[in-house]
């Protein structure tokens, strides 16, 4: 949290202490940690995908170097159009040489056709002003370098924290909608969801709609209490994360979504797609995970309008999902081990939600 330039964090008794940060700050800059290995790729897309950020940090050890998660990670924030800036962390330990050469390493992967990023190494306080202004455009990708054990650098990435502009114009006057991305079952309290409200405005006491359910049902449910950054609040617009407490609702799933009114559930999208990389032939039958807001889906391409597909190549592909879900339109993910296809939606389903 920021209250003008300083970090109100570090006035507090305890740093992480959420609902003190959030009433003493005029600025939030909220961070969602993904994991970087390999074997958390799913819980990273979904994080990426639930969290929709403004922008992506990209972490890269300085005595380690650009690793192949690296690129994967840059690589799925260029498809999806997210401004990227780097922060070169363990400064501290990496020789020099070392050091130089996972900067060499960080400029050459930035300028990639594909990637197509102007480095901006930012080395002072101008630099700092000037990479906020210009890191939205998507063209220009700051470049940090700092240590946690010496504190070098942490004075710029603070200030360029504070700057950064809210890049997305959230939709607080339409109808409710929000995907939930995480479920707890709070003793004394019920079924507890959260997640982004991506449009309109909640508050307690509402009568909501949550599915679609395996059978593309929706149920109802009363909102009891609401909190954001652990502070209990009467309402809460479109734009922030927050933990809502449901009356009388049980079997829910992550990937559901939170409305007004029973939307449309649907198992069949059709989608521009374009293989990022595969290692042979993608042919109709080709089966994954389908990665979109916080769905997370078994799915299979059910048709490809040009019969199979390769890496760089795009096409339109119908996919089918092993049960319905609500999909609004936007970007989604199909993987399946080294396999990743980036989708827009062009049209999901066509059959109206029941209730």
């Amino acid at each position: 949290g920021f209250s003008g330039d300083s970090v109100v964090n570090h006035g507090l008794v305890d740093p992480l202490d959420e609902a003190e940060v959030y009433r003493r700050s005029d600025k939030l800059v909220l961070l969602v940690d993904v994991g970087g290995h390999e074997r958390y790729l799913r819980t990273a897309l979904r994080g990426l995908f639930s969290s929709q950020p403004d922008y992506v940090m990209l972490v890269v050890a300085a005595n380690s170097g650009v690793q192949r998660m690296t690129k994967e990670h840059l690589g799925i924030a260029v498809a999806l159009g997210i401004p990227v800036f780097v922060v070169v962390t363990r400064i501290d330990i990496a020789p020099q040489e070392v050091f130089q050469r996972t900067v060499d390493e960080v400029v050459r992967v930035l300028k990639m056709p594909g990637v197509s990023k102007i480095p901006y190494v930012v080395r002072d306080t101008g630099d700092v002003v000037l990479a906020a202004r210009a890191i939205s455009t998507g063209r220009i990708a700051p470049v940090f370098f700092a240590s946690s054990v010496t504190g070098h650098g942490l004075d710029l990435l603070l200030r360029f924290l504070s700057l950064l502009p809210r890049r997305r114009r959230w939709d607080y006057g339409g109808d409710l909608l929000m995907y939930i991305s995480d479920i707890y079952l709070v003793k004394g309290v019920g079924v507890v969801i959260g997640g982004l409200v991506e449009r309109g405005v909640v508050r307690v006491g509402d009568r909501v709609w949550v599915g679609p359910y395996s059978d593309g049902k929706w149920v109802p449910a009363v909102v009891k209490s609401i909190h954001l950054n652990r502070t209990p609040v009467e309402s809460v617009r479109a734009g922030n994360f927050v933990t809502i407490a449901l009356d009388k609702i049980e079997g829910v799933e992550k990937g559901m979504a939170l409305s007004r009114r029973p939307l449309a559930g649907v198992r069949e999208v059709v989608a521009d797609v374009l293989v990022l990389r595969h290692p042979t032939v993608i042919r109709a039958g080709f089966s994954g995970v389908f990665h979109y807001k916080a769905i997370r889906a078994n799915a299979y391409i059910k048709e490809i309008d040009r019969g199979e597909l390769m890496v760089g190549e795009s096409g339109v592909a119908k996919i089918e999902l092993t049960r319905p879900w609500h999909i609004d339109g936007g970007v989604f993910i199909f993987r399946n081990g080294p396999t990743r296809i980036l989708g827009r939606v062009l049209k999901a389903g066509d059959g109206a939600s029941s209730a």
